[in-house]
């Protein structure tokens, strides 16, 4: 085995290591819960999850998806995020390379995917201000991070002055954060494909009945243009 392959396989177990820490941010920052206590525990029986029941991915299919103490059904969903957050770092690195700052652009786009899914998953949409903030602390570790600062507040400002009652605080704020790793003339780029692909979902969103209900879950849309102009071209226009 080479010590690329090496390397490929120790960031694959890394994302999917970080993907059970997002299990645990998307369960609990929702309700307002602390994510780093208590441990783990089955929301059926209280039971604390062992070491050996928490694995990546794996634990799901040793226990046939099933907690292990009261057989109550573990959603699909967590080895879904976990295996997915091993992709999104896998495929990061193997575009960005063994660099210095490939950690904090894994992290970031992991931090992007969990942001997405609560947007999508929760009914109220309420993202955390902090989270969306803490784009900002992993996105600024990149060789353009702090020299795209003052475009991602200028581009934020600018959202925030002309912004429409679909677009939240918290939106602007993870779209200033793309700035840092894509750089302005991408992130740009990005917004205009943005506008594409979120029109038609935005335009059911405008019935009534819905709207007054919910807002409108615009994260998802940011991870997934984020990451393709990213892959597509990563700094090709580092301005």
């Amino acid at each position: 085995m080479s010590e690329f392959h090496l390397y490929a396989i120790i960031v694959f177990i890394f994302g999917t290591v970080f993907g059970s820490f997002l299990n645990v941010v998307i369960y609990r920052v929702p309700r307002g819960e602390n994510i780093a206590y208590p441990p783990s525990a089955c929301p059926q029986c209280n039971t604390q999850i062992k070491a050996k029941h928490n694995i990546p991915v794996l634990s799901w299919f040793m226990l046939k998806g099933k907690c292990a103490y009261c057989g109550t059904s573990i959603n699909k969903k967590y080895p879904i995020v976990e295996f997915i957050s091993g992709v999104i770092a896998l495929v990061i690195y193997l575009k960005v390379g063994e660099v210095w700052y490939v950690p904090s652009i894994i992290v970031f786009f992991l931090l992007l995917f969990a942001l997405a899914i609560i947007d999508a998953s929760e009914k109220k949409n309420q993202i955390p201000i902090y989270l969306s903030l803490a784009l900002y602390i992993f996105g600024a570790i990149s060789p353009y991070g702090i020299k795209n600062m003052i475009w991602a507040f200028l581009i934020s400002l600018t959202l925030y002055s002309i912004k429409q009652k679909s677009i939240r605080k918290e939106d602007i704020l993870t779209i200033g954060a793309t700035v840092l790793v894509l750089g302005v003339v991408n992130a740009i780029c990005m917004l205009l494909f943005l506008m594409a692909i979120s029109y038609i979902p935005y335009s059911v969103w405008e019935e009534k009945e819905y709207r007054e209900q919910n807002t409108f879950a615009l994260t998802p849309y940011i991870f997934g243009a984020t990451i393709i102009f990213y892959i597509l071209d990563c700094y090709r226009f580092p301005l």
